[in-house]
């Protein structure tokens, strides 16, 4: 059973959740998030995964993305809150288990969205630590571009025409604070976000239930 729905963001725009129930009866559910410029369309790998292991399945369209309002992506700033929205319905839905899965930037925002309310556990894949230093990092890859007046540039845009300061954009300082299993997964020749990061979110995250897979070959 499938179904499309809307909940208000406190920012004033609709948040779209299309929500999978189980064809067999179960009270836990996977929110799954998508990266950058996709929307639920790109993260649908992932259901049959999950159905087969017992939970329902509930995908959001992230701020400026797919069917959701909003005018500007904040990777993860604003978006946290939506998702907090999302965690709270699967919650008063079903009531057992909360999981996450993200990618890129859902990966991201999920970290984030811990800031906001508690999950059993998280499935991040190919996420940044720090979208300070990925901004830094996308800026090294352009060759005519000096790295430090273009940052310092950049940061003064978002802040000005974004609302939010990409500093304070820090999946890894939110894990920090959260105790709950993590599966971090990590192509080792990814130039876009860098392996590294997944490295330094894995290390950062205090449970003791925690695995990391490297994809040796994969970008």
């Amino acid at each position: 059973q499938k179904k499309e729905f809307y909940l208000k963001s406190q920012f004033g725009y609709d948040i779209h959740l299309t929500y999978v129930k189980n064809p067999v009866p179960t009270e836990h559910t996977i929110i799954i998030c998508h990266g950058v410029t996709s929307r639920t369309d790109g993260v649908i790998k992932f259901l049959n995964m999950f159905i087969k292991n017992g939970y329902n399945a509930l995908f959001i369209d992230h701020r400026a993305h797919g069917k959701t309002g909003g005018k500007k992506v904040s990777y993860g700033y604003f978006e946290k809150y939506d998702l907090a929205k999302a965690i709270q319905w699967a919650r008063e839905q079903n009531g057992g288990k909360i999981g996450m899965i993200g990618e890129s930037m859902g990966a991201g925002i999920l970290m984030q969205a811990l800031l906001v309310e508690k999950v059993d556990f998280i499935i991040e894949d190919c996420g940044y630590s720090s979208f300070d230093e990925e901004v830094k990092h996308q800026l090294k890859r352009v060759r005519f571009a000096p790295v430090y007046p273009t940052y310092f540039l950049t940061r003064a845009f978002v802040r000005m025409f974004g609302g939010y300061d990409i500093k304070k954009v820090s999946p890894v300082e939110a894990l920090k604070q959260a105790d709950i299993p993590i599966m971090v997964v990590h192509g080792e020749k990814d130039d876009y976000v860098p392996f590294y990061m997944s490295s330094t979110i894995f290390n950062v995250a205090k449970s003791q239930y925690k695995m990391m897979y490297a994809a040796k070959d994969s970008k």
